[in-house]
């Protein structure tokens, strides 16, 4: 026998218990909650720098001494202005170190004044020994060099500063364009010209099927823009590093000019095995 259910229009029943409707009808209207927001104020707080590291990356940097300058290299931003520099300091200094009968003199006056450790930018005057040193390729003699100004990133490293009064940032330049001749290769891999005109170039010179001999004692630097009736071209006071080029193989050298401005090009010779000349034109700075 099947039961039969009696289904009751639930809105009615609803309406008739006064839960919808009716004269007794109930308020079920709940209160909203009424939050304050709470004021929070973030302490921010400065990061704090580090000057020591700017007074070690100055002392290196003075002292030519490829050590110290390869225990500066962590205290400077990567990729920055200050870590060209070191790095192209790093390789001059080792490339001089491997030329041989040096001499070497070293002043030994170093003043320094305090510095806050609150600030990005702390004012700093800093006078470091550098050394005077004469090789047998050429006369080197530099003056004690002014170091002032860092400028910190967030991490405390160093990432800018000025040397006698005028910023790193456009007196140093990173490796240049490729250049590519037959099947010999060179580019500039850094420049940086120091407070009194003297250009220090790093090139990069690579072999191709052939063994090669680089002239860089007889390279010039030529300016993008040469004065009427002048040929501006300059010539190197000094080449360091190896010469000699296996097949496939690159080296690294130093070219020094005494006066040269920080554009242009350098023009380099090479001899292959075989006698044949070539001539590299390492732009300083892409065109």
């Amino acid at each position: 026998m099947r039961r039969r259910w009696l289904l009751v229009p639930l809105c009615a029943a609803l309406t008739g218990c006064g839960v919808f409707g009716g004269d007794d009808a109930v308020d079920t209207t709940v209160p909203t909650s009424v939050v304050t927001p709470v004021s929070t104020t973030t302490s921010t707080v400065a990061p704090v720098v580090s000057t020591v590291s700017a007074d070690v990356v100055f002392a290196a940097l003075g002292s030519r001494d490829p050590a110290a300058l390869a225990d500066a290299v962590a205290m400077v931003t990567p990729g920055s202005p200050a870590a060209v520099l070191v790095a192209h300091q790093l390789t001059v200094a080792t490339l001089r170190a491997e030329v041989p009968e040096v001499t070497t003199t070293t002043s030994t006056t170093t003043s320094t004044t305090s510095v806050s450790s609150t600030s990005s930018s702390s004012l700093v005057d800093t006078t470091v020994p550098v050394s005077t040193t004469t090789v047998s390729t050429a006369m080197v003699s530099i003056e004690p060099v002014r170091f002032s100004d860092p400028v910190f990133d967030d991490d405390g490293l160093l990432r800018s500063f000025s040397v006698e009064g005028a910023s790193i940032d456009v007196s140093v330049l990173e490796a240049g364009p490729v250049t590519v001749v037959e099947d010999v290769q060179g580019r500039v891999a850094s420049v940086y010209r120091t407070a009194t005109g003297q250009l220090s170039m790093l090139i990069d010179v690579t072999a191709g099927t052939e063994a090669l001999e680089v002239f860089g004692f007889a390279a010039v630097h030529r300016p993008r823009t040469i004065a009427s009736g002048s040929s501006g071209l300059v010539e190197t006071s000094g080449a360091w590093g190896d010469p000699s080029v296996a097949a496939g193989a690159s080296t690294r050298l130093l070219l020094v000019f005494d006066d040269a401005s920080l554009d242009g090009e350098v023009l380099v010779t090479v001899v292959t095995q075989s006698g044949v000349d070539l001539g590299l034109v390492l732009p300083l700075i892409a065109p």
